[in-house]
């Protein structure tokens, strides 16, 4: 393979577009996968998002100014981590085994160590991430800010700085304006993208009649593109609605996780009965298998199981597993036996109060009633 094959692809472009062919040179925009050809350079790529999505600042530095600032700590050896531990036998000046005098070193009984191993210089240099590691960081980045509303201000605070280097010295944060232009509009371009395709599927009548109106060369959609679109849709909305749900900040969600799930793969399963097409018949059995693999135990969550069963709505109807359902049951009796005992035994004892006056002859007719109620106060009932 020649260099210029292997040179990897340092230009900022590359984070929203991914090489498909490098043979022909054929990238695939990351926004709304165009397939380009970018031949020499990226000057048709460039292009592109200037044209496409004009809202991304492609100007922009990559790197944030702190991310190539050396950390200054007070501890060396936190420093120089890759320093060889020096060799447990002593060494004179003239670099021979220091051997005491009274006894007479034979070549049997001394073993020189070997000397140490020096340590290869690509072990102190950080290797570089590709382009496909670097979006995927920066997509979690983004996280923090459209998911826990973190300030933009946080890729500044040298304390998170410093965790990132840690964890990975290759990665380099972007900056704060570099977020605010350029990484959040590009998310924003992609989901923008996602709901206009939604909306496409909803007016397909009133598009094809305007592009037949339209004098002009345009894509259109044949008529088995069209099908795949309207599945597509049916089947993701049980999806956006579980999102929906569980995404839910004025009410407890725990409780229907469990549920949910299982109504997810019910659904897939009875779209699978309806014969679809071999596309979407793929993409149906990719979102079982995801369900199977990634919740196959959730029954077995023991919070949520928890959650699922004190829910009034659901109880024990809640689970397929009748052992998950049992053992759950019989957990939480545990919980509620143990905490009853524990105030039993932490309860003051409770004195008998009398509501009645007492005459003289010391006899009432609240006595026995009153003897009665203390005897239920004590017992807990």
């Amino acid at each position: 393979m020649s260099s210029r094959a292997k040179r990897s692809k340092t230009s900022p472009i590359w984070s929203f577009f991914t090489s498909v062919n490098d043979t022909e040179k054929i990238a695939q925009c990351d926004i709304c996968s165009k397939k380009l050809c970018y031949s020499s350079s990226v000057t048709n790529l460039k292009k592109h998002i200037e044209r496409k999505h004009p809202i991304i600042n492609l100007q922009i530095s990559k790197a944030s100014p702190h991310s190539s600032t050396e950390i200054t700590t007070d501890d060396p050896a936190a420093t120089f981590t890759h320093i060889a531990a020096p060799s447990s036998t002593p060494v004179s000046a003239q670099g021979e085994s220091a051997v005491s005098s009274s006894h007479t070193a034979t070549p049997s009984s001394v073993s020189i160590p070997p000397p140490p191993r020096q340590s290869s210089i690509s072990s102190f240099v950080a290797r570089k991430i590709s382009e496909t590691q670097k979006k995927k960081l920066n997509t979690i980045l983004l996280k923090l800010f459209f998911l826990d509303f973190q300030p933009f201000s946080i890729v500044e605070d040298r304390g998170f700085v410093e965790l990132i280097r840690a964890l990975n010295p290759s990665y380099q944060l972007p900056t704060r304006k570099a977020i605010t232009t350029t990484l959040l509009p590009a998310a924003y371009e992609q989901c923008k993208n996602v709901v206009l395709e939604k909306h496409l599927v909803e007016l397909e009548e009133p598009v094809k009649a305007t592009i037949a109106l339209i004098n002009k060369d345009l894509p259109v959609l044949t008529e088995r593109e069209w099908d795949i679109c309207r599945d597509l849709c049916k089947i993701l909305k049980p999806f956006e609605e579980v999102t929906r749900k569980l995404s839910g900040e004025n009410y407890a969600t725990g409780s229907q996780v469990i549920v949910l799930t299982r109504g997810l793969a019910a659904v897939c399963k009875k779209l699978q009965n309806e014969k679809p097409s071999s596309t979407v018949e793929s993409i149906l059995q990719y979102l079982l298998k995801g369900i199977s693999e990634r919740f196959q135990s959730i029954e077995y969550s023991r919070t949520l199981a928890m959650c699922t069963f004190l829910d009034p709505r659901f109880k024990m109807i809640g689970f397929s597993d009748q052992i998950a359902a049992d053992s759950i049951k019989k957990h939480i009796i545990e919980l509620v036996t143990k905490k009853l005992n524990q105030e039993r035994h932490s309860r003051p004892e409770v004195t008998q109060q009398t509501f009645y006056a007492v005459d003289e002859s010391g006899f009432s007719v609240w006595e026995d009633f009153d003897k009665e109620v203390a005897t239920v106060q004590l017992q807990g009932k």
